[in-house]
């Protein structure tokens, strides 16, 4: 998943398409359904053409880094740059797409209906702004993220909303994605129910009563040190007997912390800085140390209360992670039906190979002269 998503951004950053630049008829061949070069060109100048969903996909690699890259911007290329490796990487999401809308279609046709692709839109909605909110309110990068395309100005800055991201892309575009994400929900619902979680009633109720200790309110505290032999040291001490909040006083580095014994601040599932909590956390119990590094110093996280939460409290972060969960499943039946599909891409693309995502285009060594109007778009990106 982080491999297509690093595709997209690529090619938002670095592609521009040549009008009337002759290409041979077809780019992807998946299954029965023929994707057109003038079509797969097309794709990528939409894409290219919107700064605000280049915001998003930049927000999704900064994300799946950890905070730590935003990746490349879109200055520099002309309309005249035609760069086939990321037309490479946006081919890969395009087969996933049309292997797995086929196969959803054969076997739950209502997965298009219009209730569905409404249902589609809405989750792409808000997809766009999930990303965003999380790549603006991470705070383990010391290169905070920056992305003034999708910030609405004022005495309190606003995210623009996802509707309005779309609103970006022509509307021939939103439709070949939301189709696409209608196919993903509906790999959803073709899940066995051995693996499928109930997202809503009394099943999800039931689901969360044996995991209600993944979702408590959790405090935090820190210890930054610099070195990796400071970071066993000081958890050494910690083990034996030295107190949490007296070894943050003594030894962290952290000045924003160290003098209210390490103290972060307490966190429920409801928050965006969530995520954060469980990347550095987990399950860690009470008083028990996790170590990580982050931004070249190294941390001991201890969460120092956890507080129980009923469903009704945090029913929608219930929800949200149990949606993630079957999207993940889902993601591993969409490779496994892109797996048997038959693919072929053009040449001047490259050749399709299998892998454990399902398969991707393997790039030629030298493009033909003809894939290209600029030679020095081949050349690596940064």
């Amino acid at each position: 998943m982080v491999r297509k998503v690093l595709g997209l951004l690529v090619v938002a950053a670095a592609v521009a398409v040549t009008a009337g630049l002759a290409l041979p008829a077809a780019a992807l061949k998946v299954g029965s359904t023929t994707l057109g070069a003038g079509s797969f060109d097309n794709e990528l100048a939409a894409i290219k053409a919107s700064p605000m969903f280049e915001c998003y996909l930049e927000a999704r690699v900064y994300v799946a880094s950890q905070d730590q890259t935003q990746g490349p911007t879109i200055g520099g290329v002309t309309p005249q740059t035609r760069s086939s490796s990321a037309a490479v990487l946006w081919a890969d999401q395009r087969v996933t797409q049309l292997a797995v809308a086929p196969f959803v279609q054969s076997h739950d046709p209502a997965a298009f209906s219009p209730a569905a692709l409404e249902a589609a839109r809405s989750t792409i909605d808000a997809t766009l702004v999930s990303a965003l909110d999380s790549a603006f309110s991470a705070q383990s990068s010391a290169a905070a993220f920056s992305c003034p395309a999708v910030v609405i100005g004022g005495a309190k800055p606003h995210l623009v909303s996802g509707a309005a991201i779309l609103a970006t892309l022509p509307t021939w575009f939103q439709d070949v994605q939301v189709r696409a994400e209608a196919a993903d929900l509906g790999l959803i619902d073709l899940l066995p129910t051995t693996i499928r979680i109930p997202e809503s009633g009394h099943g999800l109720e039931q689901w969360y009563g044996t995991h209600a200790s993944q979702f408590e309110t959790t405090c935090v505290g820190d210890i930054e040190v610099l070195t990796a032999s400071a970071a066993g040291s000081v958890r050494s001490k910690i083990v034996g007997g030295l107190s949490f909040a007296d070894a943050a006083r003594r030894y962290s580095k952290d000045t924003s912390t160290n003098k209210k014994g390490g103290a972060i601040g307490c966190f429920s599932p409801n928050q965006p800085a969530w995520s954060q909590v469980v990347h550095y956390v987990g399950t860690t119990a009470t008083g028990k140390v996790a170590l990580s590094p982050v931004n070249g110093a190294y941390y001991l996280f201890s969460p120092t209360k956890r507080t129980p939460n009923t469903f009704a409290a945090v029913a929608r972060a219930v929800e949200a992670q149990v949606h993630a969960a079957n999207v993940q499943n889902a993601g591993i039946l969409g490779a496994s039906i892109q797996e048997v599909t038959p693919v072929s891409v053009g040449s001047w693309l490259g050749t399709w190979a299998l892998d454990q995502f399902g398969g991707h285009v393997v790039p030629g060594l030298t493009p033909p002269s003809a894939a290209v109007t600029n030679p020095t778009a081949n050349a690596p990106i940064g």
